[in-house]
């Protein structure tokens, strides 16, 4: 277990917030979703076909379907710290294809937002049940737990994407911090989880965070998050389309720097992607689970 500072930082607002650069369809976090459980080996391990959009979402049908399995795809970060990161990010707007222009953020200034998992660490769900009961409309802690609620009392098959990169200050491999970083996930968000679980215990919940380069997706299994596979974020071009185009390059860059240093220390083109396949193999390994699809 990595047991060095844990940070966490959310992800840039282009890849959230749907529609953020207007006039570019996919700006949208559900595509890149799909695309990553598409490309995942659990899901087509246990589903034969790929999920897709349903025809129409009017009587209030999952987002996209296996057949007639259906998931629905949930961010869970608040909603204050949501609408913080779309008005203090500079606005982008989209001249022609691959001509952008950069305008000052909607508004200056602080803004008071609650951040998860540390406003759930060390609640009982006694305690965050209260919360959530005498929550009124205006804004703040209160309203954003309600939300969070409301979202795990969905009763839908669920896919809980947490929008953050997790970094340690010191890495150890790469098994071991994800695993690390799972077991404060559990501690974070267990409680709530278990709630969840209680309500629907025949509904399935998907956990999904961003760690290394990879989509880290998890199940809840009754009591825990158990870890189901490492996808690369190549396999989903929606999502290397919106880094590319509008995020900081020095953060997704990083990859290939990393890539550039090992060339630098003479080894092998061969040798290279020799080390990056098996690390991801590894990563694409699935773990046996006691789930009921």
């Amino acid at each position: 277990m990595n047991n060095s500072p844990l940070h966490l930082q959310m992800l840039e607002a282009s890849l959230i917030i749907t529609d953020y650069v207007p006039g570019d369809s996919l700006c949208n976090y559900e595509i890149y979703l799909k695309e990553i459980i598409n490309a995942s080996a659990w899901f087509s391990q246990h589903f034969s076909i790929p999920f897709c959009s349903p025809e129409n979402e009017s009587h209030g049908e999952c987002d996209f379907y296996s057949s007639d399995y259906g998931l629905d795809f949930k961010l869970i970060a608040s909603k204050t710290a949501l609408q913080a990161r779309s008005i203090h990010s500079l606005q982008i707007i989209q001249i022609i294809k691959g001509v952008y222009e950069y305008c000052e953020p909607k508004k200056k200034g602080s803004m008071r937002v609650t951040r998860f998992p540390q406003a759930l660490r060390g609640q009982t769900i006694e305690d965050l049940l209260a919360i959530r009961n005498k929550a009124t409309k205006k804004q703040g802690i209160e309203n954003d737990i309600l939300n969070y609620f409301e979202t795990l009392e969905t009763e839908k098959n669920l896919l809980l994407f947490f929008p953050y990169l997790f970094s340690f200050e010191k890495t150890t491999d790469i098994i071991s911090d994800i695993q690390s970083i799972i077991a404060s996930c559990n501690e974070d968000f267990g409680i709530s989880l278990k709630y969840r679980s209680a309500l629907f215990p025949t509904l399935d919940t998907f956990f999904v965070f961003l760690y290394d380069y990879y989509f880290v997706l998890c199940k809840w299994d009754d009591s825990q998050l158990i870890f189901l596979e490492g996808i690369p974020v190549e396999e989903s071009d929606t999502f290397m389309h919106l880094i590319w185009e509008y995020c900081d390059g020095s953060i997704w860059l990083q990859k290939y720097d990393v890539i550039l240093r090992m060339l630098q220390e003479r080894k092998s083109k061969e040798e290279v992607v020799k080390e990056i396949d098996e690390e991801a193999h590894m990563l694409r390994h699935i773990l046996p689970t006691n789930d009921k699809i």
